[in-house]
């Protein structure tokens, strides 16, 4: 499901690809179509500003650097496809996740079976809080994630679940120990909440999150507040003269990210290219980064 669709995965490749299989995908779509003289690497986007005729032309003057060496180029349109994890900040939390294993109902893949068209339909038409009932209930069918200390502290909202075949067969097993929030170090050994003493350890290792940001985008254009930007459709800001600008993969798909940008992206280029009706309007903000 996360393949494109004008490229599915050779047939030999596994339902879950490991990175290694994903980059050889990607290496393999970007031969299949000669993509590889369009790209240019090891380059840095400083910025993406109007152009002073935006109004009338809708273009944009885009400076990148190359080797400590800046350039100006100007385009008629461009698409930001760096999605929104862009700066790394370093996290600690307790709030706990759902989950799933790869391996769902009768052995088949967790989002052929959760992702289908009835469970989208139930999904979005049921009370909210009766819909996350439904899926804390589906997702701890596996194990009860209150007994192993990683049930969610905040079950109103329904984050994206953490993919993982062998958390529970560690942590029941003890090969894994589910610790309280780190409240302060103290040399080689961490204090946590609510527990009393100091434990030492060998090896700390800080989970990288991120947070949404486009730093050569003025903030006139794209402002982004909370990890949320007003963009219409997930993709263009609304109160450009000109839709010129595009913004993909600013979302978090409950699924494959791949299938959802290149629908993303297909549209744009019709955007740019003509401008289909359905933009001839105004662009109101509809959307903002979140589940889909």
């Amino acid at each position: 499901m996360s393949a494109f669709s004008d490229f599915p995965y050779p047939e030999d490749f596994p339902v879950f690809l490991p990175n290694a299989k994903l980059l050889e995908y990607l290496e393999m779509y970007t031969k299949k179509f000669g993509l590889r003289r369009h790209i240019q690497f090891k380059t840095t986007v400083i910025s993406i500003s109007k152009c002073p005729d935006f109004s009338a032309t809708g273009q944009w003057d885009v400076v990148t650097e190359i080797k400590g060496k800046q350039k100006s180029a100007i385009f008629d349109a461009v698409m930001v496809c760096i999605g929104y994890l862009t700066d790394p900040v370093m996290i600690s939390t307790t709030r706990g996740a759902w989950v799933i294993s790869r391996v769902f109902d009768n052995g088949y893949p967790w989002d052929m079976v959760f992702l289908t068209r009835f469970m989208n339909i139930v999904r979005n038409n049921l009370p909210g809080c009766v819909t996350r009932w439904l899926i804390a209930s589906r997702l701890s069918q596996w194990f009860d994630h209150a007994n192993y200390g990683i049930i969610p502290e905040d079950r109103t909202v329904m984050r994206k679940p953490v993919l993982n075949d062998e958390l529970p067969a560690c942590i029941i097993s003890g090969k894994i120990t589910v610790r309280p929030e780190v409240k302060e170090f103290k040399g080689n050994a961490v204090v946590f909440a609510n527990t009393p003493g100091a434990e030492d350890v060998d090896v700390i290792v800080f989970a990288t999150g991120y947070q949404a940001s486009f730093p050569f985008i003025d903030e006139s254009v794209i402002k982004v507040e909370n990890n949320h930007a007003s963009l219409y459709k997930y993709i263009f800001p609304p109160h450009l003269e000109k839709p010129t600008l595009s913004i993909i993969g600013f979302l978090r798909p409950f699924g494959p990210v791949m299938p959802v940008v290149e629908m993303q992206a297909r549209w744009v280029t019709r955007v740019f290219n003509g401008m289909p009706h359905e933009t001839q309007h105004s662009l109101r903000p509809c959307a903002y980064l979140g589940n889909v």
